[in-house]
């Protein structure tokens, strides 16, 4: 080398940003663990990776810190013989009181498998104290124990129960509002709990659990089954919609961005049952790919969000598609810009991850406030101007603001 001739620049590796993680929020990509070790987690077994996703929902957590009472509950699945823990949540303002308020029904995600009301407790005590409403967290009987559709039928199962006793969950009997939302495995429970929802208060006899179907066979099914409440907001977090079919973003964040395809196909055949004969005898149901559903009116108003780097990622933004296309009457789509699958299990940690919930929050007030509340069964509402987007609006969160597309 001549002496003219500047020497290279040391190479640092710790300062080194890997080209295809430099858009991840830089709180993300400072906890984000180096190639492969998301890859050897899929393959714990799966009472340690439970045993790992409780204890890091509760691991110093500042949230947890937050001014909430918490009341456990004991409630019916679907199935009489097997019960679930619950917990309702009250923000500071209403722990003392009996007055009524707006309830969220928060279900938690974890793959079907995994998850607990200990998993999102951080969440849940986020959300009561952003909005002031009661929160209630529900559980559900988990795979591979109980298979598809246990999940599903249970959400029902607990929805019903907070319709025919209105008042044991703080709300108002007379105007009830309730905002369902849940996160990953939740978030795609919330949405087919809302098709049900409607579908049952579209024909009152149709049904949704064993026991009920067992009825209407004998008979017992009548046209003056009573409807259930209209939720006043539907607020999927990063949900899976369809895991027949592979999307680009299954393929770009393959594995080392927390969740990975492994983890996931594992979790999902835990789910449904191993083998080819499971998978052929659900593909085609609408409950399971919500994509498949060809009638998306009816619903309560929308507000989907999606995180960038998540193998979900592009399944979700499809979705928010069909959903504009199959009638839904107001869906908006917050986009979490450099944000991770699962981020709202770790707000402390991702000031951008708690902005985005901090905007689903400020919806939830603007919907219940400003919906038809208490319309059970009845038509869904128009959402008003404001923190409510309308129709067709995509949101963009980011660490310095949310902003319209």
């Amino acid at each position: 080398m001549g002496a003219s001739q500047s020497a290279l620049p040391a190479f640092d590796a710790e300062a080194y940003i890997p080209p295809e993680r430099a858009a991840l929020d830089p709180a993300v990509r400072a906890k984000l663990p180096g190639p492969g070790v998301h890859t050897l987690v899929s393959y714990l077994p799966l009472r340690m990776y439970r045993s790992y996703y409780d204890g890091e929902g509760a691991k110093d957590n500042p949230a947890l810190k937050v001014p909430v009472t918490e009341e456990n509950l004991t409630l019916s699945s679907a199935d009489p013989s097997h019960l679930l823990r619950c917990r309702l949540y009250h923000p500071q303002a209403l722990a003392d009181s009996k007055a009524a308020s707006p309830l969220v029904l928060f279900i938690h995600g974890g793959g079907f498998c995994m998850g607990s009301l200990e998993s999102h407790q951080s969440s849940c005590r986020f959300i009561a104290a952003e909005t002031g409403f009661r929160v209630l967290a529900i559980t559900y009987r988990r795979a591979p124990e109980f298979k598809y559709p246990a999940a599903d039928q249970d959400t029902v199962a607990l929805y019903k129960q907070i319709c025919a006793s209105p008042a044991r969950f703080g709300l108002d009997a007379a105007a009830p509002s309730v905002i369902v939302t849940g996160d990953s495995a939740g978030a795609q429970l919330s949405i087919s709990l809302c098709l049900r929802i409607r579908d049952h208060n579209r024909s009152p006899t149709s049904v949704a659990t064993p026991a009920d179907d067992a009825a209407v066979t004998a008979g017992a099914g009548s046209p003056s089954a009573p409807a259930l409440i209209q939720p006043s907001l539907l607020a999927p977090l990063y949900p899976g919609i369809n895991r027949f079919t592979l999307q680009p973003s299954n393929f770009k964040y393959y594995t080392n961005y927390v969740l990975t395809v492994p983890m996931v196909e594992g979790f999902f055949n835990s789910y449904i049952g191993e083998g080819p004969a499971a998978r052929e005898r659900l593909r085609d149901d609408p409950f399971l790919s919500l994509d498949l559903q060809k009638d998306l009116s009816g619903l309560p108003p929308v507000v989907l969000v999606t995180s960038e780097f998540d193998i979900l990622h592009d399944e979700g933004v499809a979705f928010v598609q069909a959903l504009r296309e199959r009638g839904a009457s107001d869906v908006a789509h917050i986009e979490a810009k450099g944000l991770l699958h699962g981020f709202v299990t770790n707000l402390q940690a991702y000031p951008t991850g708690a902005a985005v919930v901090r905007d689903v929050c400020a919806r939830m007030v603007a919907a219940a406030a400003t919906s038809a509340v208490g319309a059970i069964g009845g038509a869904v509402a128009e959402t008003a101007e404001g923190p409510a987007v309308s129709a067709g609006a995509t949101i963009e969160a980011t660490a310095a603001a949310t902003t319209t597309a």
